[in-house]
């Protein structure tokens, strides 16, 4: 099995907050996989915190760094034409923003790719309905 996380998950694993736990468990349980967008996202999300006062220069810098090794241990769907095609398709049939859509299509290319066995993790409940409208497995997060 994978487990594809989107950005509201995947942030947790650098920033202690509800649900840290449970992304630290799921992605030990299975192979992980995101959306390159998600490693921007995370980074953006580290970097306003330390802008906004909430972590230090150190905090940010050690986050960042953690942020590039995992990252460079997992499976990471590129943004690419095929991607944009199907957020398209997504948005068509869902009403998300579009960072959503990308994260969604991500993870239906990874399910048409290997044909089963994909769970999406997702913090968000109207990402997590039409990532389920979609044939997505989610798991439940709290």
């Amino acid at each position: 099995m994978i487990r594809y996380f989107d950005s509201s998950a995947w942030a947790k694993r650098y920033v202690f907050e509800p649900g840290t736990d449970e992304v630290m468990r799921f992605g030990q349980q299975a192979s992980v996989a995101t959306s390159r967008l998600t490693v921007v996202e995370t980074a953006s999300g580290i970097t306003r915190r330390l802008r906004e006062g909430g972590i230090t220069v150190t905090e940010s810098e050690r986050m960042l760094a953690d942020l590039e090794s995992d990252a460079a241990g997992i499976l990471l769907i590129e943004v690419d034409g095929y991607v944009c095609r199907i957020a398209v398709e997504v948005l068509r049939r869902h009403a998300l923003r579009a960072g959503d859509a990308v994260q969604l299509a991500s993870a239906l290319h990874l399910l048409r790719r290997l044909g089963r066995g994909i769970e999406f993790v997702c913090f968000d409940q109207r990402l997590n309905a039409a990532a389920r409208t979609e044939g997505l497995l989610t798991p439940a997060v709290s």
